[in-house]
């Protein structure tokens, strides 16, 4: 019986601990893109004139590859159709940003932040997203 409960507890402590690192890899990467996302904001502000410097799209394609790669991870554990529509989004503002489009690369990334935002808050604990 014994035996049994033991087996038992250690199931639930495996789901439990992995319910938790879930939690903290989904909430860390969208914070972490909403911080990438502001940082391309001041970028594209410093020289709104010519916002095709090596600097930024160095910065984009790099971005682009870190969130390719968690995006798998996301995909696995949450499974939402919005993460593609994010890589979408940094594809843009690499294509915007090549071609010297200041006010097209400024909505993109502002609608990053924003849906980074939203999404990055659904999967908090919370009283409003339990009930």
């Amino acid at each position: 019986m014994i035996k049994k409960w033991s087996i038992v507890i250690a199931i639930l402590c495996a789901l439990v601990v992995g319910c938790i690192l879930e939690y903290r890899f989904v909430n860390n990467t969208f914070e972490e893109m909403t911080m990438h996302f502001e940082n391309v904001l001041s970028m594209l502000d410093q020289n709104q004139e010519h916002i095709d410097n090596a600097e930024l799209l160095d910065y984009l394609e790099k971005l682009h590859n870190d969130f390719h790669q968690k995006e798998k991870v996301l995909k696995a554990l949450i499974w939402h159709t919005g993460l593609k529509d994010v890589e979408i989004g940094i594809s843009r503002i690499i294509t915007y940003a090549q071609n010297n489009e200041y006010v097209e690369a400024m909505a993109e990334t502002n609608g990053l932040v924003d849906y980074c935002k939203h999404y990055g808050q659904d999967f908090k604990i919370s009283w409003d997203n339990i009930f």
